[in-house]
């Protein structure tokens, strides 16, 4: 199964010192995760490049193994948003769908309970290793 959402041709923005070093981070997730044996490549993108509201996206092909993530470059966060944006917790959620990639049909209710699912599993996997090194 192929999941893919349609995203305009921007350019990337490289990664520099104040941002979270991210390939670091998906590294560290995947490793956690149990997601070693998928091929992700990740990226800083400009908010212009992903659907509003979004904090990151991920496309990916089953039978490769394979995902591409977007994580919206810190730059453009919200300064008024209700919720505080978080670029770790952005690399969890969008690689925990990975595991949900066989069931997951992208509409619907089906949907709206994964993405409510991955949302929460990300947000208590952050919290516990957050505790940890404290």
């Amino acid at each position: 199964m192929s999941h893919e959402r349609k995203t305009v041709g921007c350019p990337f923005v490289p990664q520099s010192p104040a941002k979270p070093a991210l390939n670091a981070l998906c590294t560290k997730w995947q490793r956690i995760l149990r997601l070693q044996d998928w091929d992700v490549k990740i990226l800083f993108a400009r908010g212009f490049d992903l659907t509003a509201g979004k904090q990151g996206t991920i496309e990916w092909v089953s039978k490769k193994k394979s995902a591409f993530v977007k994580i919206l470059d810190p730059q453009d966060y919200e300064p008024a948003i209700r919720w505080p944006q978080d670029v770790e917790k952005t690399v969890v959620h969008e690689l925990l769908h990975l595991h949900y990639a066989p069931i997951d049909d992208t509409e619907g209710l089906r949907e709206m309970i994964l993405e409510q699912a991955v949302e929460c599993i990300a947000t208590a996997l952050i919290s516990l290793d957050r505790q940890t090194k404290e």
